[in-house]
């Protein structure tokens, strides 16, 4: 276990890995909607490709975290009971359904895209 040495520090501290973690997770939120309306609509830029990589990457994080983004494994390491973005600001019913609903999404707009690509949707 990581410890600053204070049990308050260290609570402190497990509030701002839990933020920028709510932040990262809003952020790669944005990036599915964005592959997702980019999948509807047709409109795909320079930032669909941004997020599609970003979505991708972070894939690619937990895939070598085996599953487990590492963010949550350092706030556990400071004395949190649970590391999950969820308890700031997601409701516990919706956190077990985050990456079939997440994922579903962007392979929606993925699959959008790649038909507008081909010409079959317009």
């Amino acid at each position: 276990m990581i410890s600053l040495g204070n049990p308050r520090r260290n609570a402190v501290a497990i509030v701002v890995v839990k933020s920028v973690h709510s932040v990262i997770f809003l952020g790669m939120a944005a990036c599915v909607l964005a592959t997702l309306v980019a999948g509807l609509t047709g409109r795909v830029s320079a930032l669909t490709m941004i997020a599609i990589a970003v979505i991708l990457g972070e894939g690619l994080i937990l895939l070598v975290n085996h599953g487990r983004c590492p963010l949550t494994d350092l706030v556990e390491s400071l004395g949190s009971s649970h590391g999950s973005v969820s308890d700031i600001f997601l409701p516990a019913w919706f956190t077990p359904h985050i990456p079939a609903v997440f994922s579903t999404l962007f392979g929606i707009g993925l699959v959008g895209i790649g038909l507008h690509y081909l010409g079959i949707l317009r």
